[in-house]
């Protein structure tokens, strides 16, 4: 069962869109070293009230780092988060844009020689805003990219096309959803074990790496903050899905040794659900 939590820095693979006064703004889809200098040369420079658009080309699980080299006074710069372009220009409000759950619009500093990484959300594109009065110098804006890694027990080896493309779209899915150590139902939501929700999740995610850690730990999280007699997330069918997905992961994987740890609690929740038919 060994997995890990894989970590990626990811340079822009393209620029959407940069307006002001933006000297060398190419620079920043070069992969250079991951450390600011004291002589360094390539940069990005900003004058005054501009913004760009950055494309990292899929979809992470992450945050935002940026390399300063220097700048001439005070630089407060905004950065908003997006899974597409729409979303990267639109304001709080708006559209249903919002920072609930995990912060994607927000209002930061930078300053001289420094290397920082802001927000953790899901996002493809990021767009940085820069203030009237300074003048910036940046090296690198990297996402940093965090997603379950482990070897697969099954792929698909068919030779349909899209069916192959949507097969790793649903694998990065799922494991963008795993990066961090427990399943959630989505990375821009609120970051909950929703056990309900966790059936289809559950049994995709065994289906490609087998017996897993990261299921059983979410497994037993949800039951242990659910002493009887209440319902799991609050509703009793999802006390009832987490019997489903304990039935359906030993089948799949023979976790004998897990489902005995599970024995005394099963039996005092069927007691509970049989208390509710007349």
């Amino acid at each position: 069962m060994k997995s890990q939590t894989k970590k990626e820095h990811l340079f822009p693979c393209r620029i959407i869109k940069a307006e002001g006064n933006i000297i060398g703004a190419e620079k920043l889809l070069c992969e250079r070293p991951l450390q600011i200098g004291l002589m360094e040369t390539d940069l990005a420079q900003f004058n005054g009230k501009s913004y760009i658009i950055l494309d990292y080309g899929r979809e992470i699980c992450g945050s935002i780092r940026i390399l300063t080299f220097t700048m001439s006074g005070v630089c407060k710069i905004r950065i908003r988060f997006g899974e597409s372009v729409s979303e990267t220009c639109a304001e709080l409000g708006e559209r249903g844009a919002s920072n609930d759950h995990a912060l994607r619009d927000i209002e930061t500093y930078l300053q001289n020689y420094s290397d920082m990484t802001f927000c953790h959300t899901g996002f493809r594109f990021v767009r940085i805003d820069f203030p009237e009065e300074t003048t910036v110098n940046i090296k690198s804006i990297l996402a940093v990219s965090e997603i379950f890694e482990a070897p697969a027990v099954y792929t698909y080896a068919g030779k349909d096309a899209r069916v192959a493309e949507i097969f790793e779209t649903a694998k990065r899915t799922v494991s963008l959803c795993a990066q961090s150590g427990y399943i959630w139902d989505g990375i821009k939501r609120d970051r909950l074990v929703w056990i309900g929700d966790m059936y289809p999740e559950t049994m995709s995610f065994t289906t490609l790496y087998g017996r897993q850690k990261v299921t059983e730990r979410s497994l037993d999280f949800v039951k242990d903050q659910t002493p009887m007699p209440l319902w799991m997330n609050g509703m009793p069918s999802y006390s009832m899905w987490w019997i489903i997905i304990c039935a359906d992961y030993y089948k799949a994987t023979g976790c004998a040794d897990y489902i005995k740890e599970q024995l005394d609690y099963m039996l005092a929740l069927t007691e509970l659900m049989d208390g509710c038919v007349a």
